[in-house]
């Protein structure tokens, strides 16, 4: 009896593992936070910018003529007053990224 229930455990342990490496390569198999769509296709070959808003970083899509909308997104996890200076004075003027890839690389230099 004592086998059967021990060997239950480990049966669920291992199914709870697989479970966790399966979400885990999932989430890292996810698409980008700013994935492409038809209507954006063009502003988003112009690129992004990056910059303070309200105390936190503000993600725009730039236009086809470098013009910044409203907001793309706001990251509120991240407060820009708790970042080195050099960081602080960058998303002041607001940083200009080409690419999705380096805005992700920017994005996780900041903090996200």
């Amino acid at each position: 009896m004592k086998q059967t229930a021990a060997r239950l455990w480990f049966a669920l342990f291992a199914l709870l593992c697989l479970a966790a490496i399966a979400l885990s390569v999932l989430r890292m198999a996810a698409p980008a936070a700013f994935p492409r769509s038809p209507e954006r296709s063009a502003a988003v070959q112009a690129g992004y910018l990056v910059r303070d808003e309200g105390g936190h970083v503000a993600v725009y899509v730039l236009g086809e003529h470098g013009e910044a909308g409203s907001p793309a997104a706001v990251l509120e996890d991240i407060y820009v007053n708790l970042l080195p200076e050099p960081d602080v004075l960058r998303l002041r003027q607001g940083i200009r990224v080409a690419d999705e890839t380096q805005l992700e690389r920017l994005l996780e230099d900041l903090g996200a």
